[in-house]
């Protein structure tokens, strides 16, 4: 067979691949990026290779080369982008592919020495081509490149002239970049990275990706001269950047929309700082007390790599000096008399939680408890002191405490006083005070009705064995708002609960028809759920009930679900947008299953029918119906 006919015939197989093949070889959301990403044209020059591959220039942030192949029924692409996998321009490329044969066009064959070919063989071979890698503050001298040159022997020589001969201009740049970057004297080293630093921190950090357009500045080149200056034993300098970079990229993620990316990348580099941080000249308090600093500094999640650097081991007595140096610190953040400032009790309660921690780790225990009573008193932190309280076993304080806590704050903040709460039942429980555990459920049910409250207050019911009685008063509680205390219904079996009903500024109308849906979907009572479905909820704004009602009556009223999830769908469709109709094929596929499981293939295809004409316009949608079907992509004429 000639090679023209076997590329032909692998190209053919290209056109039998079905939207479930591109669905399993990216996912759904590649295959929807790669799908606009054709649609808006930015595939260019497709051709196929000697091997009867696809290749093609793909437009994204950058020009990228990709290529995509077909064997034994297994679609491989490799391309030379960043993503770590099958990405959307290897999506592209087949789409483009066999909307070209679609319509009769010719796909030329590239030629052997084809510029694509060559960068996606550098990639492969695990080389980064990027010409940018490293930055520099303008280029290096011609000094430098002499220098450089004049230390590399006769055979590497060699290879770079070969290198060029080929047209690899971009690979010689990178080694010789790559080369007077290790080589550069530590002082020249040092003022690049602290130019480049306040360079790339200032820039502009922004991902849209609805649009697929990102600015993400680039901080690979500053880890790398970090790396450097660490390996050249300049620990000390590494640190000193440190802060700059601290200080710089946290004002530059504060700023920022791109989904903690930038983040990420500032991070990295603490990485290195961290590791350089015992290597400094600074004795071990001074490398504690900056690590801790920096902890104190960073809002952002910079500093999370620094877990290496505590997992050396520290003696009591350097742990009881950072204890000092944090008393210290706490101290200057004492208020004055009903002074309040959110940042400052904020900061202060970062220091007082990582003295607690330092003080256990010196041995000087003693002091953590009457540390977080005044703490308490000061400025409001009830929790901490309740928790060591009841690591203490001291019950009765903590009981008193949370009292006490729960008056000051319940008006203010419902956060804290619902974590008090918390903390008094798990004593209750761990009191084993069953009665009263049942009674503070019962409670919290009343204040804020949700399922886990229903589900928490059977629990501690079915414990003293009175949970029908329970049962039947909340359910009446939900469709009469008839309360259930103790003075008004003396057959309640619940005594009165210790701490004060909690302050709630809304309440759901009564009957509470929500609430008694999800509690009879709770208990698999489909004809209860049904009942109430159809008494109240539809003139409710509670549309996420509809998939939870459909998927707990699909096996008993299969009917019915089918209706609930076309429902769901058709809201989602018409709200045109096209992340909407991505959330619609779920509940398309839940009911095309249902109608084809119960015989009604034919029906199903009639609605399709009907649903494709009604959104004909709607471009992506089609899109998604199609790969929904699993039908071949490529329609022949």
């Amino acid at each position: 067979m000639n090679n023209s006919k076997k590329k032909s015939e692998k190209l053919k197989v290209f056109q039998d691949l079905a939207w479930n093949d591109l669905e399993s070889w990216t996912g759904g959301v590649i295959l929807g990026r790669g799908q606009s990403y054709q649609r808006r044209k930015l595939v260019e020059n497709l051709s196929f290779s000697v091997n009867g591959s696809l290749i093609a220039w793909v437009n994204g942030s950058r020009k990228y080369a990709t290529q995509v192949s077909l064997n034994r029924g297994r679609l491989h692409s490799e391309c030379t982008c960043p993503y770590d996998g099958t990405c959307k321009h290897a999506v592209a490329v087949v789409l483009e592919y066999l909307s070209q044969i679609e319509r009769a066009f010719i796909v030329p064959t590239a030629a052997g020495d084809d510029k694509r070919l060559s960068l996606l063989k550098e990639y492969s071979s695990g080389e980064d081509v990027s010409d940018d890698a490293l930055e520099y503050e303008g280029e290096p001298g011609d000094d430098d490149l002499d220098n450089y040159l004049d230390r590399q022997d006769k055979n590497k020589l060699k290879e770079m002239v070969k290198s060029a001969y080929r047209g690899n201009h971009a690979a010689i740049v990178r080694n010789v970049k790559s080369g007077l970057f290790r080589d550069l004297p530590v002082d020249k080293l040092e003022k690049m990275l602290r130019r480049n630093i306040l360079k790339t921190s200032a820039q502009e950090a922004w991902a849209d990706p609805w649009h697929n357009e990102f600015h993400i500045p680039d901080y690979a080149p500053i880890r790398q001269g970090l790396e450097s200056l660490l390996s050249k034993g300049r620990a000390d300098v590494v640190v000193k950047l440190g802060e700059l970079l601290l200080r710089e990229g946290a004002e530059q993620v504060g700023q920022s929309n791109d989904e903690g990316d930038t983040a990420g990348q500032v991070a990295s580099c603490f990485e290195v700082v961290y590791r350089a941080l015992p290597k400094t000249s600074m004795s071990r308090k001074e490398q504690m007390m900056w690590a801790i600093r920096a902890e104190f500094a960073d809002e952002y999640g910079l500093c999370d790599d620094s877990e290496g650097f505590w997992k050396q081991r520290f003696i009591s007595n350097e742990w009881s000096y950072v204890a000092d140096q944090l008393i210290s610190m706490l101290q200057r953040y004492s208020p004055a008399p009903k002074q309040t400032g959110f940042m400052r009790d904020y900061k202060r309660s970062r220091i007082a939680d990582r003295l607690v921690d330092v003080l256990e780790k010196a041995g000087r225990k003693e002091e953590i408890i009457p540390l977080c009573i005044r703490e308490a008193e000061a400025v409001g932190e009830y929790r901490r002191l309740v928790d060591r309280l009841m690591k203490a076993k001291r019950w009765a304080e903590a009981e008193e405490w949370i009292k006490r806590g729960i008056r000051a704050v319940e008006d203010k903040e419902t956060g804290t006083s619902g974590d008090l709460r918390d903390c008094f039942r798990r004593i209750k429980e761990i009191k084993r005070e069953w009665p009263m555990v049942a009674a503070l459920r019962a409670q919290d049910f009343i204040g804020r009705p949700s399922i886990e409250c229903y589900r928490r207050l059977q629990q501690a019911a079915i414990e003293i064995g009175v949970w029908p009685v329970v049962r039947e008063r909340t359910l009446t509680y939900l469709e009469k708002g008839l309360s259930f205390k103790k003075e008004t219904e003396p057959t309640w079996p619940l005594p009165e609960p210790e701490l004060s009903q909690p302050k709630v500024t809304w309440r759901e109308a009564i009957p509470n028809v929500v609430m008694l849906i999800q509690i009879f979907i709770y208990e698999k009572k489909p004809e209860e759920t049904l009942r109430w479905y159809d008494c109240g909820v539809k003139n409710l704004d509670h549309s996420y009930l509809k998939r939870d009602v459909a998927e707990a009556v699909q096996h008993t009223h299969p009917d019915r679900a089918i209706r609930l999830w076309l429902e769901i769908a058709e809201e989602l469709i018409a709200n045109t947008n096209p992340r909407a109709y991505q959330d619609a094929m779920p509940y398309l596929t839940k009911a095309k299953r249902g109608m084809e499981s119960t015989g009604k293939e034919t029906a199903w295809s009639a609605y399709c029918a009907g649903l494709r004409e009604k959104n004909k316009r709607k471009i992506r949608f089609i899109e998604l119906l199609n790969i929904m079907g699993g039908g071949k992509i490529f329609k022949k004429g």
